[in-house]
């Protein structure tokens, strides 16, 4: 009966503590697996996650305002450097003058001698009505009408003076009629070929043509121009 009565009370000892033990296994259980539990823990270690993220993009955003803030003074810079060279060179330029080049001298000298050859080498030179005065032979002008006629052809190259000196020594009036003296000027200087000199003096320019490509002769012509109310004028001008 002793034993009896020890077995049960050692059986009832060890349900006791049975009892007492599982309820805090379960209550361990469910503190781990409860729904908010997770849900904390999750949320808990996705911040923990975000947190370099949102450093990194922090520090990335600081890093291209800072490159970005740091390239401006450098543009402006630039640019004032840019500024300050142009407007160096600017101040530094030569004022440029109102000589004519080489090449615009030389297409004046070309057009001025077409305009003399229109004249020299036009209607009187192969007219058949000839007449002659103090041993010089002239012929009838019949492309030009009048000495206004020729004139205009003559004033962008020569000035009045030029013309009026033109007109004196090679153009006659008779019976209402123009005649132009006839003549050859012999030889003359190849504008391609001659050796050219050019003369620069305030208002006035000499240029001075040297061919020396005849083995008799050194063909040497002068033309002169002068600046009159703004424009190149030929004052003087060998032709005959």
């Amino acid at each position: 009966m002793k034993k009896f009565i020890c077995f049960v009370t050692i059986l009832s000892t060890i349900m006791l503590f049975g009892c007492s033990s599982k309820p805090n296994s379960v209550s361990e259980t469910s503190v781990q697996s409860t729904p908010e539990t997770l849900l904390s823990d999750s949320s808990s270690d996705d911040t923990s996650k975000d947190i370099p993220s949102e450093i990194s993009l922090e520090s990335t955003n600081k890093d291209t305002n800072s490159k970005i803030e740091s390239s401006k003074p450098i543009e402006q810079k630039k640019s004032s450097t840019n500024s300050n060279k142009t407007n160096s060179k600017s101040e530094n330029k030569p004022a440029t003058n109102n000589n004519p080049s080489e090449k615009e001298l030389m297409n004046l000298v070309i057009n001025g001698e077409n305009a003399l050859r229109s004249i020299f080498k036009g209607s009187a030179y192969h007219s058949k009505n000839i007449i002659i005065k103090d041993d010089f032979y002239y012929g009838e002008v019949t492309d030009f009408s009048s000495k206004d006629d020729m004139k205009k052809v003559l004033s962008p190259y020569f000035t009045d003076s030029t013309i009026n000196t033109i007109f004196e020594k090679y153009l006659i009036e008779k019976d209402g009629k123009l005649y132009f003296t006839i003549g050859d000027g012999g030889l003359r200087v190849d504008y391609n070929t001659c050796k050219k000199e050019f003369s620069y003096n305030s208002n006035k320019i000499t240029i001075k043509l040297i061919d020396n490509s005849h083995a008799d002769d050194v063909i040497t012509e002068i033309r002169t121009l002068e600046l009159i109310n703004g424009k190149w004028l030929f004052t003087d001008f060998w032709y005959v």
